[in-house]
């Protein structure tokens, strides 16, 4: 295997904590890497669902869903933000493409689109987003100084979309977790 290739992360990929992460904030994280360039790296944790459902978020805007959809940690950066997380088949005039499987949309039009029964067939409500510089993630997942590789970020390439939003939240990080195992003793055969 390439050494490069086997460190290197694309947009759609999956950063999986493994089970000694060092940062607490990120335990049994999985996230779904949403922008990947010179500039750094964006993602949203997507297995982090809080006690709290959208209505609750949205109580002051004086809209109310039918169904109240859980809302997730998506990471420590921004928290004041909210994020819908879903498939690309799907989109407001506000939507950002992520790839060919998903795009995300953060505008109030969206909680407007889903009272009216207007939504995605796959999605997430997610506050917050998961951050790193230019170069940051990559000299984590190597485990250069100051990080170390042994306890640094497992890396799932293209996880099936239907795979991301169908399994519990509990359940994702260790599924997670197979796969990657998966995955690699697959490129070593």
């Amino acid at each position: 295997m390439d050494i490069k290739n086997q460190y290197e992360v694309n947009v759609g990929d999956m950063l999986v904590a493994p089970p000694n992460m060092k940062d607490p904030r990120f335990s049994k994280s999985v996230v779904l890497l949403t922008r990947v360039n010179e500039h750094g790296t964006q993602g949203f944790v997507i297995n982090k669902q809080t006690s709290h459902g959208i209505n609750s978020l949205i109580d002051d805007t004086g809209l109310t869903l039918d169904q109240n959809y859980p809302l997730y940690w998506g990471g420590p950066v921004n928290q004041n933000t909210v994020w819908m997380l879903h498939d690309s088949n799907w989109g407001l005039e506000q939507t950002l493409p992520i790839n060919d499987q998903w795009s995300m949309t953060s505008h109030r039009n969206m909680f407007e689109a889903l009272k009216v029964g207007h939504m995605p067939s796959r999605f997430k409500i997610l506050y917050g987003f998961a951050g790193w510089g230019s170069d940051q993630l990559e000299n984590e997942i190597r485990g250069e100084y100051p990080w170390n590789q042994s306890s640094s970020w497992l890396i799932l390439h293209r996880p099936d979309p239907n795979w991301i939003v169908e399994r519990d939240a509990e359940d994702l990080w260790t599924d997670a977790i197979t796969f990657t195992a998966n995955q690699t003793v697959s490129t070593w055969l």
